[in-house]
């Protein structure tokens, strides 16, 4: 998106604040910087508000994030570094302890605010590595987000940081992204708050991609973790634990927008309402695939909660494990269309009606080579009058209430198995669900479905294409 410029005679510049380099200021340093050149910043404690002036140059500490920090506590209404002149991807920020930032006041949608209290980045880009972001606070305003780092109109890779105690008021606690492309991997989140998303929030356009990072323990009152509207956002080979949600999707949000989650370790999240985990809004198209999500809780789908105009849901190689709710232990799905393919849903738990399904009026859902073992409810698979269940070549097995309840007959279809499936350690924590030798599970799958190896397809998450594996 940005361009990259370089430097023939590129030089070190270094900042000590103690008069042994060339500048005691980071921002005397900046501005005496070319293209290409490396600020190089001794261990101390610096003022906030740096400006990176649009320059393509190198800010780097010296020693590392732990004994050099760039402070903004006695600048009230900045951010502690801005790239806001068109600075190209290859300027890199790296080393820092970035703390007590407020922001900069910007406008967007939703009107004026102080965002990116940690750095603000607009119509500029930017690298991040080994940052440690801290008790930035974007709060002036509603509308704030981003505690952070807020991304607009930009594009931000962000590397090796960690994200600990930001604020973004609106949204966002660690990250918003507004129209712009941001990369974050080998990166932690923990302890970070905002009302929509309390690690990232994802909106106007975005497209963010997340890889080998954890979250835990952020909050949020929609989102726990990651809210996403109007936009794209992949989470990959990451994991996720204590995340909460005042409201609704205790670890996701999504609205109008497609977001896909691939080896996603999400664990012990809870929602005031509804989707323990996840909750699919009006034209929000979720797919999850060889992941687990355990030990969610919620009033409506412990795991999943669907309602809204055009709202989608595809599982694939998932373990749903320990997820409990009033109605719907693993999925609750009043309107939307939900698909899924070789699940193992553990002990869901509903004290209403569908430990492991709930469906309402209009709910259209398809299960395939799936396995539910050991729901606790009244009833396993519930619907309402004008829903529709397909549950074919799949296996129920231990429940403890009816199989089924509501306007949903008797289960009656092909290649349907009501026997023990021999799973390996169903009760560990997380739980191991391969299928040991002699399963009934095992090539007992849909007969045109296939494993990986070319077999035919084993029942649970474990088979099909796109396998759970431990």
């Amino acid at each position: 998106m940005f361009g990259q410029t370089t430097n023939a005679e590129a030089a070190d510049l270094l900042v000590d604040p103690g008069g042994a380099g060339d500048y005691v200021g980071i921002q005397e340093a900046i501005d005496a910087a070319s293209d290409g050149d490396r600020v190089l910043v001794a261990p101390g404690t610096y003022p906030g508000g740096v400006d990176l002036r649009g320059k393509d140059i190198v800010l780097i500490s010296t020693s590392g994030p732990s004994v050099t920090e760039i402070n903004s506590q006695d600048t009230p209404h900045e951010s502690t570094i801005l790239a806001t002149s068109g600075e190209p991807l290859s300027a890199m920020v790296s080393g820092f302890t970035l703390t007590r930032g407020h922001g900069t006041q910007n406008r967007w949608a939703l009107g004026n605010a102080w965002s990116g209290a940690g750095i603000y980045v607009l119509d500029s880009a930017l690298t991040v590595h080994n940052c440690r972001f801290v008790q930035n606070l974007a709060r002036h305003s509603g509308q704030s987000i981003g505690g952070g780092l807020v991304v607009i109109d930009g594009e931000v890779n962000v590397t090796e940081s960690l994200f600990v105690g930001n604020l973004g008021y609106y949204g966002g606690g660690a990250i918003a992204a507004l129209a712009s492309e941001v990369l974050v991997e080998d990166s932690t989140f923990r302890g970070n708050i905002g009302a929509r998303g309390g690690a990232i929030f994802v909106a106007e356009g975005s497209d963010v991609i997340v890889h080998s990072s954890v979250f835990e323990s952020n909050e949020a009152s929609w989102g726990g973790t990651f809210y996403v509207m109007d936009s794209a956002l992949m989470v990959t080979s990451s994991r996720v634990s204590g995340s909460s949600a005042l409201m609704d999707g205790g670890v996701l949000f999504v609205k109008g927008a497609e977001v896909l989650l691939d080896d996603v370790l999400s664990d012990s999240s809870a929602a005031g309402r509804d989707g323990g985990h996840i909750r699919v809004a009006t034209g929000g198209s979720v797919t999850v695939t060889a992941s687990q999500l355990t030990d969610g809780l919620a009033l409506g789908g412990g795991a999943v909660a669907m309602r809204g105009e055009a709202a989608s849901f595809t599982a694939a190689g998932v373990v749903f494990g320990g997820n409990s709710a009033v109605d719907g232990g693993d999925l609750w799905v009043f309107d939307g269309v939900a698909s899924l393919n070789n699940i193992t849903s553990l002990s869901a738990t509903a004290s209403v009606a569908g430990s492991v399904l709930w469906l309402g009026d209009g709910a259209t859902v398809t299960a395939l080579n799936t396995i539910a073992y050991r729901p606790d409810g009244p009833f396993a698979l519930f619907t309402e009058d004008g829903a529709s269940l397909s549950w074919r070549w799949s296996l129920l097995y231990g429940q403890t209430g009816a199989p089924t309840g509501g306007a949903l007959g008797e289960l009656g279809g092909d290649g349907l198995l009501f026997v023990d499936p021999l799973l390996a350690d169903p009760e560990a924590h997380p739980p191991d669900v391969r299928l040991l030798e002699g399963s009934p599970a095992i090539d007992a799958g849909e007969p045109t479905e296939l494993d990986t190896d070319g077999s035919r397809a084993d029942l649970g998450a474990t088979g099909g294409q796109d396998p759970w594996l431990p």
